[in-house]
């Protein structure tokens, strides 16, 4: 490969060589750059194949099962979270949050506690409540289960005036044009 070869100039006569060892050396490292590039690509899908053959490729459903997978990839294999994350298919983000687990009876009666205090509060208000005690939950949820304790509010019924001859308002006309007096009033 590395072998001179010989370029005409202009006049055949006089050949000039050119050493081509350059361009022939700067060939062979890119060659062995790519073969460096796919020896760690095929080790790479091996590591693969030999972690998912380890862990009996079975279907790991629950988010606890995945999170269990991951910590004993990397405790067997030596990779990182996120490899083990890839070969498994979940998000890293999943991997690490860590869920806020709580008492549902204990949330119910913080619920109905709150929903006593506060009778004229709606879900929105009696989940930001909730939540400076401490539980993590959408608003959602607090509506679901507020309903479900019957603990919805009860709408206000309108006051009526009540007419009459003790409460001072005239309950008929006294005289002809009182009633048109009212109309007119409510009209302008």
């Amino acid at each position: 490969m590395c072998a001179r070869y010989v370029e005409y100039t202009t006049s055949p006569s006089r050949p000039s060589t050119v050493d081509a060892t350059s361009s022939v050396a700067r060939r062979l490292r890119e060659l062995e750059r790519e073969n460096a590039a796919l020896k760690r690509v095929v080790a790479d899908l091996t590591l693969d194949n030999r972690m998912l053959k380890d862990i009996n490729a079975k279907k790991v459903v629950t988010l606890a099962e995945r999170r269990r997978v991951v910590s004993y990839l990397q405790g067997q294999h030596g990779v990182r979270e996120w490899r083990a994350c890839q070969v498994i298919g979940m998000s890293r983000s999943t991997q690490r949050r860590r869920p806020g687990r709580y008492d549902k009876a204990q949330l119910v009666a913080v619920i109905h506690e709150l929903s006593a205090r506060f009778p004229r509060f709606g879900y929105r208000k009696i989940h930001t409540r909730v939540r400076k005690r401490g539980f993590t939950m959408g608003r959602e949820r607090v509506r679901v289960i507020r309903r479900r304790e019957g603990l919805q509010v009860v709408q206000k019924q309108r006051r009526r005036r009540v007419r009459g001859a003790g409460t001072g308002l005239p309950t008929k006309a006294t005289y002809e044009f009182l009633v048109l007096c009212e109309k007119q009033q409510k009209i302008a």
